[in-house]
């Protein structure tokens, strides 16, 4: 059978095969010796190494067969490969050059610097042929979208149209010779792996990049020679060398253009250059660029001894004349912009950051004022609850909170984000040989690593060796043991025969263990998510979610009963562990829960007199477990609700007094100074008009938020916004009472509200008593509204003196 049909077949038949026993399944020996053996028949692959993979215990959603460079990595873990990937549904095969993300997960690179390492090796190494970018492998698992995402280019085969096996070859042999200059530079970096990603980050790029290093440097320079050398004090930067950057000189300051972006730099204004004395930091002097609604994007400049030390980004007010710090902040140093290198990964990242959207897209800067709101809420205790209507910003200060509390700065070994949740003993046991490197273990020694003793912990199990030690004898090579009770896996063997006492993994437990280590660092805890969780709550939610509470599990064939800690207790033993870091809690829609079924007695716990360490220390024994429980001081509690939901005062009495509220109400002052008008429209105006209408037929509970109205800047998105946010919202306040709905928009022409009188003929004149006692006139919502009665309506909104029937 050619490779071509056998790539064809396994494509094709893994979807079903996958629904059957995975132990023993045939597909495996396709992936792991038919295709492989095919391989090195076709090609001369001596000096690689080919492993084929279905899964590790279970079908991976994405089987896959790798080819490796020995001199490069031996593992999909890490480094750079070449892989047949397939995808899920059987449609396709990817012959993809590809990265370990394995690596670069455990090494804390973020999704974004991911992205940006693949995107430097496909610019360094650029495909010569019709290769794809992005491949779709039809799977949700982290380990697929991570192969998704460091897949630096690939050939993509239709499986109802797979290519001979000459074209193939030839598309591995493209591969092949890429992949042989890549591993070259690995090699000219030591073969060492961290410097290879380092050294990468400082290749020639886009030259946008470099227009900003000589931006950086010119700029910089002349801000150290303003403050030190009264003779060479300019006012410019002068149009040499920035010849293809639209050089101009604009009164005060100068103009250039890097990648479409025109920026203003500002070194002289009234008789100043920056800081007198040479230290700290002044508007002066400056780079900013334009982001709408009078406020810029800007880079300041902080001194010491009169010398540039670093620079950071702030947002410039041009109403207010004043700056919103950032929290982005970058060393000089770091930056190497007087080098003669290529940019570095620390400069590209300020670009990408200093120009990024997430500037230009945020409109709800000063939303929150958000460094007194959040003060404010640490000084009045532990425990708060941020309450108001609808659209009122509540998840936007939960953000910001998050960022005053320092978690986005804050950082934590990898294995403690282990969701241990997902693994089982076999799992963990090969993340022990793991992080031995593989080499030989004693049962005693495996159960006394790290990671085993807190897997130990998440299972309540004081003496794990006797599991241990049978889960690796159901595991073991027939030569290793002369238990009648063996899987035939053949992922662990005995050194030294049946007398000895180390055990080690087999070839097959290597590969193993290597796909294992993929999966769970693919699906552990984000470092945001590690000192950060929300929940929501709602009717069914209780203490067996929150606290803890008695669970069945199913593992290895066998029902197991045990004690699982609900979310609140285990985010509680995570700060125990790091009580020098923030921990925030969020309960979002706070006022649906049952507090009294969810908290149970440990609603006294979370009072800041009787924290952990505090003075009224207070702990209690739980039911389930028998353990004694208590919530340290570094969490911060923070609820969320809705007051069209419930009122306060209907809320939990023992709640109410544990929790601090802190009123979020709507502002039409935000809208005015975030959206202004739109075409003439008076945005602000508009809402509040809605509100005092709504007040006053219902409550101020009950109003419409100003976050509906941020992020919009047409008549097109405003439109959507009252059909799709406000009049569903009106509807549900007054229970569909349109008459008060028409009140609140004054529609008063029947734009959105149509009246229309009863239809009574349809009854007979029997049933005449009955229809008289029905309201003759009954409405309609009107769809398909066109754009020029949609502005004649929203102008009306702010009119009280005409009526019409």
């Amino acid at each position: 059978m050619s490779l071509s049909s056998m790539l064809e077949e396994a494509a094709k038949q893994y979807p079903n095969a996958k629904k059957g026993q995975f132990s023993g399944a045939q597909i495996g020996n396709t992936f792991k010796v038919k295709i492989p053996n095919e391989l090195k028949h076709l090609i001369d692959l001596s000096n690689f190494m080919i492993r084929g993979s279905i899964g590790a215990g279970q079908f991976a959603a994405v089987p896959w067969i790798a080819i490796m460079d020995k001199e490069f990595t031996t593992s999909t873990q890490n480094g750079i490969y070449i892989v047949f990937l397939f995808s899920s549904d059987g449609k396709r095969v990817y012959l993809s050059l590809n990265q370990g993300v394995t690596y670069l997960n455990s090494h804390n690179y973020s999704s974004e610097q991911v992205n940006q390492m693949t995107k430097l090796l496909r610019e360094k190494f650029p495909s010569t042929s019709n290769t794809v970018d992005i491949i779709d492998l039809n799977a949700t698992t982290s380990l697929a979208k991570g192969y998704e995402k460091s897949n630096i280019y690939a050939f993509e085969y239709n499986t109802n149209n797979i290519p001979s096996d000459d074209q193939i070859i030839s598309n591995l042999s493209d591969l092949l010779y890429k992949y042989s200059l890549i591993k070259d530079f690995y090699i000219s970096e030591g073969s060492n792996i961290e410097k290879f990603y380092l050294a990468l980050e400082r290749l020639p790029i886009n030259p946008k990049y470099r227009d900003f290093k000589n931006l950086l440097s010119r700029f910089i320079e002349q801000a150290n020679n303003n403050l030190t050398d009264r003779q060479k004090r300019k006012t410019t930067l002068g149009e040499n060398g920035f010849e293809n950057n639209r050089f101009q000189r604009i009164n005060k300051f100068d103009k250039i253009s890097i990648d479409g972006v025109d920026l203003r730099i500002y070194l002289f204004s009234t008789a100043s250059y920056g800081p007198k004395n040479g230290e700290g930091s002044s508007k002066l002097p400056y780079i900013c660029y334009d982001l709408g609604n009078k406020k810029w994007a800007s880079i300041r400049v902080t001194f010491l001894n009169s010398q540039s030390k670093s620079i950071r980004i702030v947002i410039w007010d041009e109403e207010k004349n004043s700056d919103e710090e950032t929290g982005y902040n970058y060393e000089l140093n770091d930056l190497q912009i007087f080098s003669d290198a290529e940019p570095n990964g620390a400069l590209i990242k300020l670009y990408n950051d200093f120009f990024g959207k997430k500037w230009r897209t945020n409109k709800q800067t000063d939303i929150e004022g958000r460094d007194g709101e959040v003060k404010k809420m640490e000084s009045i205790g532990w425990n708060r609850i941020l309450c108001g209507p609808p659209g009122t910003g509540k998840t936007y200060s939960i953000d910001s909170y998050k960022k005053e509390l320092g978690l986005t700065e804050q950082h934590v070994e990898t294995d403690a984000k282990l969701n241990y949740d997902t693994l089982t003993w076999k799992d963990v046991i090969y993340l022990a040989f793991k992080r031995n490197e593989k080499k030989p273990m004693t049962v005693k020694q495996i159960e006394q690593s790290d990671i085993v003793i807190q897997y130990a912990k998440t299972k309540k199990s004081k003496s794990p060796y006797g599991t241990i030690s049978t889960t690796i004898i159901e595991n073991a090579t027939e030569a290793s043991t002369t238990t009648t009770y063996r899987k035939g896996t053949d992922l662990f063997e005995r050194v030294g025969g049946l007398s000895g006492k180390q055990w080690q993994l087999t070839e097959e437990g290597e590969i193993e263990a290597d796909e294992i280590e993929d999966v769970v660092v693919q699906e552990s805890i984000s470092e945001d998510s590690f000192f950060y969780s929300l929940v929501t709550f709602h009717q069914s939610y209780g203490y067996e979610d929150f606290i803890e509470g008695i669970y069945a599990e199913t593992e290895e064939g066998r029902i197991h009963y045990r004690v699982k800690d609900g979310v609140f207790k285990e985010f509680c033993n995570r700060a125990k562990s790091y009580p020098d870091q923030n921990f925030l809690f969020v309960i979002d829609e706070i006022n649906r829960g049952n507090i009294s079924k969810i908290f149970g007695e440990l609603i006294t716990l979370i009072e800041p007199t009787k924290r952990l360490g505090a003075k009224e220390e207070l702990s209690v024994v739980l039911p389930y477990s028998g353990e004694q429980f208590g919530v340290p001081k570094n969490v911060y509690l923070l609820g969320t609700m809705n007051t069209a939901d419930r009122s306060i005062a209907m809320m939990d009495t023992a709640l109410r007094r544990r929790f601090s509220f802190v009123e979020k109400m709507p502002d039409s002052n935000i809208v005015k100074k975030e959206v202004g008008d739109i075409e003439g429209i008076n945005i602000a105006k508009v809402l509040e008009c809605m509100n005092r209408r709504i007040e006053f037929l219902y409550d101020r509970e009950h109003t419409i938020g100003h976050a509906f109205f941020l992020n919009i800047s047409t008549i097109a998105e405003l439109k959507e916004v009252f059909e799709n946010k406000v009049i569903p919202l009106l509807q549900e306040y007054f229970f569909e009472d349109y008459e008060k709905i028409q009140a609140v928009l004054n529609d008063t022409y029947n734009v959105y509200i149509d009246r229309l009188k009863n239809d009574s003929t349809i009854f007979s004149h029997h049933f005449g008593q009955l229809v008289n006692d029905y309201d003759s006139i009954r409405y309609s919502l009107k769809k398909d509204i066109s754009r020029h009665e949609f502005i004649s309506f929203v102008n009306h909104i702010t009119e009280v003196d005409d009526y019409h029937e």
